[in-house]
């Protein structure tokens, strides 16, 4: 069952989702997406907060750290979940080109690192592991690399992984400031 922060939760995962889609819908491009960014953070610090803070208020006895730790990641983990979720339908459907438009400034560089048979040759001579390999190869590669990492669901993958990283960190930290320094517990 979920509770009244798993409410929380959810409620702020559907805040971010609609900030983000202001952001993007305001035309600002690579600013939107760390607008989201930011907005994570700060709802990864305000849920494990807000869920101990009320879980230490209406205890009646002491609680132990995992106790506490238990009850500062639960929230956290689920508005991982669901800000993940909504992360792949946003860039996969309302903003597809976002991906896109990383991917291309990837192929950029790297056009601007290899711009011609020449600069490659220089390139060859220093990296063993370009022996035998012609800079279209090369290039084809690299491209292949681009659309492998830029998919959309290696990106929600790699938000996943560190979403649930800082909200492990940042309910760790709270736990302990909460009972040893706040409460003195």
């Amino acid at each position: 069952m979920i509770g009244k922060m798993g409410y929380l939760a959810i409620a702020l995962a559907f805040l971010w989702l609609l900030l983000r889609f202001l952001a993007y819908k305001a035309g600002l491009g690579q600013m939107a997406f760390h607008i989201g960014v930011l907005l994570n953070m700060f709802f990864l610090v305000i849920i494990p907060f807000v869920a101990l803070r009320r879980s230490i208020i209406q205890s009646t006895e002491r609680q132990s750290f995992i106790v506490d730790l238990r009850s500062a990641l639960r929230p956290g983990i689920l508005y991982v979940i669901m800000v993940t979720a909504m992360i792949y339908v946003f860039y996969q459907y309302i903003d597809p080109g976002f991906t896109q438009s990383k991917r291309d400034i990837a192929e950029k560089q790297l056009m601007e690192y290899v711009p011609d048979e020449a600069s490659y040759a220089a390139i060859q001579k220093d990296d063993i592991g370009l022996k035998g390999i012609s800079r279209e190869q090369y290039l084809d590669k690299s491209r292949k690399g681009f659309d492998m990492i830029y998919a959309t669901g290696l990106q929600t993958g790699g938000s996943f992984i560190a979403l649930t990283f800082t909200s492990i960190i940042y309910g760790l930290i709270i736990s302990i400031l909460l009972r040893k320094v706040l409460f003195k517990v």
